[in-house]
């Protein structure tokens, strides 16, 4: 059997993770990946691809293929729809490279034969993009088929999938602390290089996050499997950190708690055994929030802020390699500053690796908002034997 993922926004990523439960992948577009295989190994068991969405952060949809065509019309679609066995049918068309399939005039005529053929059928049209929301797929129960022109065909789809949108919107704004202006990373965006970071096989493995912020990426680790530290330099942010995990320990029992501390993100070996970690996943300080702001404009004001940060990230790897396990990675963002049209990147950090005792494996891996002056580019690295 075949399967479409659709992605979400940050496609570089998605695709990376989806490389680590899928090797063999087909691209279909930048953000449409073909797979054909009806199961992936997660922490040593075969889960079947359709719920493959329990696991995987940067997908937002999966759709089985049941057909390919030279040429659409609305009675060749009648027939996808009249194959399902329910006399009554919410059905609606998602329309990709804006081949048009997802009008209203065309959901009228497939409903008329629909309902000549003895169905009851409503339809529910895109609002906008041609694509219907997941939200309103999985909220009414939507039969969708996906429309794709691919080569010289259009391959038709069935969703049999949608993002839990619920969960990762409870695990964003209702746990006890969040701060969005801070810019910390979403969930779903920490869940995506958790499995970049962890593998397949989560279970028992060790993380490490030494800028911790409120616990976003030991969260989303401990819920793969994984046992999860962290530590940050903030004592009161570390307090949060704490509270969040214990709330999220309130939803699921069986999830191991958490350890926290306070402390430098270049001194955890102080605190942390030697060779015990299996992986350092972490989204660390990106620099003076001026940056990000747009008020630090001068040049040379922003190569001594990137200075700053190449001396601090080089001083983590030098302490991290004596805590992570022979071939224990690191999967970190690193920032990349576009002012007038001009890059500023740690590029000595990339240089000193190999020195450092790191392959790069990795990277980069962009994810960002639109525009946005500090961008995250996502390399992993890998401990040297």
């Amino acid at each position: 059997m075949s399967y479409l993922f659709f992605l979400g926004r940050s496609t570089d990523l998605a695709i990376t993770e989806l490389s680590v439960f899928y090797p063999v992948q087909t691209k279909i577009s930048d953000f449409i990946i073909q797979i054909d295989a009806d199961s992936a190994s997660v922490n040593g068991k075969d889960i079947p691809t359709r719920d493959m969405l329990h696991t995987l952060g940067g997908t937002v949809k999966i759709a089985e293929l049941i057909g390919c065509e030279k040429e659409v019309d609305c009675e060749k679609l009648s027939r996808y729809f009249l194959s399902d066995s329910n006399n009554k049918i919410t059905f609606g068309i998602s329309s990709y490279n804006e081949n048009g399939y997802s009008s209203q005039k065309v959901h009228e005529e497939i409903k008329d034969i629909l309902e000549r053929e003895g169905r009851k059928a409503r339809f529910i049209t895109p609002k906008e993009h041609s694509i219907l929301s997941v939200v309103v797929v999985a909220k009414q129960n939507v039969y969708e088929l996906n429309i794709v022109w691919y080569g010289s065909l259009f391959l038709i789809s069935r969703t049999i999938a949608v993002q839990e949108f619920e969960e990762w919107s409870s695990r964003d704004f209702d746990r006890p602390y969040f701060d969005s202006k801070k810019g910390m990373l979403p969930p779903k965006a920490a869940r995506m290089i958790v499995n970049i970071g962890l593998g397949t096989n989560a279970q028992g493995k060790t993380i490490f996050d030494p800028f911790c912020g409120m616990g976003t990426i030991p969260g989303e680790a401990v819920l793969r499997g994984a046992i999860a530290m962290g530590c940050d330099i903030d004592a009161k942010v570390i307090e949060k950190a704490k509270k969040n995990s214990i709330w999220l320990r309130s939803h699921d029992t069986t999830l191991p708690p958490i350890t926290y501390y306070t402390s430098d993100a270049t001194h955890i070996s102080d605190s942390v055994a030697r060779a015990s970690i299996d992986a350092i996943i972490t989204e660390p300080f990106m620099g003076s929030p001026k940056l990000g702001e747009g008020t630090l404009t001068e040049r040379k004001d922003i190569k001594n802020a990137v200075k700053g940060l190449e001396k601090l990230y080089i001083g983590c790897f030098r302490d991290w390699h004596i805590v992570l396990k022979p071939n224990g990675c690191i999967v970190m963002a690193l920032p990349e500053i576009v002012v007038a049209n001009t890059k500023y990147f740690v590029k000595s950090v990339i240089d000193s690796c190999e020195t450092l005792g790191y392959t790069t494996v990795l990277g980069p891996l962009e994810y960002s908002r639109p525009n946005a002056i500090v961008r995250r580019m996502f390399y992993k690295f890998k401990k040297k034997g």
